[in-house]
Order: C-alpha cells, then sequence, then structure tokens
C-alpha cells in the first residue's frame, strides 16, 4: 500500500514546477507552482483528489500517527514566496 511517505513525482517545465504524490490508500494530492517571467514571483495551486469509484481514502497523520477517512477535499489559500539564497546550501 502506497501512502503519505511514498515515491513522490517532481517535474519542472518552463517556469512552473509539479509535485504529485500518493495520498493514503486510494488519493493523490498535486501541488503546481507557477513563476513569473523573473522567477521574483508565483502563484501556487493544490488539487486533492481520490481514485474513481472509491468512496474515501485512508490517509494517515503526519501529525498524530492516527488514521483518518477523507471522503472529500477541497484546498484553497494556496500561497508561495520566493526568498534570496540556497536552502540546501550553508
Amino acid at each position: 500500500m502506497q501512502g503519505d511517505g511514498s515515491a513522490r513525482a517532481v517535474s519542472f517545465s518552463g517556469n512552473s514546477m509539479s509535485t504529485t504524490m500518493p495520498r493514503g490508500n486510494a488519493g493523490a494530492l498535486l501541488v503546481s507552482v507557477s513563476f513569473d517571467s523573473g522567477f521574483q514571483g508565483c502563484s501556487a495551486h493544490v488539487v486533492s483528489g481520490k481514485t474513481g469509484g472509491a468512496q474515501s481514502t485512508r490517509i494517515t497523520s503526519m501529525i498524530t500517527g492516527r488514521q483518518y477517512d477523507f471522503y472529500s477535499v477541497k484546498t484553497s489559500g494556496e500561497s508561495c514566496s520566493i526568498q534570496s539564497g540556497n536552502v540546501f546550501g550553508n
């Protein structure tokens, strides 16, 4: 069974980045970020869904470790920001 800690796929195309990842036993999450032409600003969009025909998906909380059944999910208020520097560097 794949879950929240499973493999993620990240792709870049032009000024866009997207990440897909499995969620629970029958769901997936898509995060897409679009950067402006100078990479000074960005906008984010998140879509969470479940496999066609699945009534719900079971997800384990990263905070509590408890399992929850999700029947529908709606995201809103996504945001992003750009900062100078290298998050991976010293």
